[in-house]
């Protein structure tokens, strides 16, 4: 049982320390990828609308 227990303590160890920051950091780069094509192709809002002239 202890092996058990130590195994368990071990693996959510390794988890925790390693696999899951390095999933966070390749889900972060590929959203940077993805915004950073998004502007490329054109598809993102300009930062101000730009003025309508309205003539009566």
């Amino acid at each position: 049982m202890a092996r058990a227990i130590a195994g368990g303590l071990l693996f959510s160890t390794v988890i925790t320390l390693v696999v899951l920051p390095t999933v966070y950091a390749a889900i972060e780069d590929a959203g940077e990828r993805f915004k950073a094509s998004w502007r490329r192709a054109g598809g993102a809002p300009s930062a101000a609308p730009s003025a309508v002239v309205v003539e009566a």
